[in-house]
């Protein structure tokens, strides 16, 4: 069985047709306009503006390392003379008040409040083993005069005010 299909159907789909034919047409005009701006963009890229990169980039590589090394200097210069400050002020600190005024930066407490404490599997277990006397290049050891005869509480350096 045919299913007859109105006269006025029939003209609505051929006018559909059509539009839609010139639609693509105007899409792929526009497509090939675009590609073609880019090929004498690219053209013109590499023909005016590759030579002078060419002719001037080892310069302008040359004045980015110096800028680069200026930059750095000042970045050192501003670390060191903050470095410097700190050690004077700490040290005027502790002239004054000691080394409980120091204000000594406090380790952050774990989770459960304690002291912060090393791992058990980070501390070297052969640190009891290391020789009194190191070895020094060409087989000599260090005499028991080079080394220090007071243990570190007795120098004053136990981290308490005398």
């Amino acid at each position: 069985m045919i299913i007859a299909e109105p006269l006025w159907l029939h003209t609505l789909g051929q006018i559909a047709g059509t539009m839609l034919l010139l639609e693509l047409c105007l899409v792929l005009l526009l497509v090939c306009v675009i590609m073609a701006a880019l090929a004498y963009g690219s053209w013109w890229l590499h023909h005016n503006v590759i030579p002078i990169l060419d002719q001037y980039g080892g310069k302008a590589q040359h004045y980015m390392g110096v800028a680069i090394q200026g930059s750095d200097r000042v970045v050192g210069g501003v670390a060191e003379f903050h470095g410097r400050w700190e050690a004077i002020t700490t040290g005027a600190r502790v002239m004054i008040f000691g080394t409980r005024g120091a204000k000594r930066p406090v380790l952050p407490a774990s989770a459960n409040g304690a002291a912060p404490t090393l791992e058990s599997e980070s501390v070297r277990k052969d640190v009891a083993s290391a020789p009194v006397a190191p070895d020094l290049p060409g087989g000599s050891t260090l005499t028991a005069a080079a080394q220090p005869s007071e243990t570190p509480e007795q120098m004053g350096l136990n981290g308490h005010a005398d």
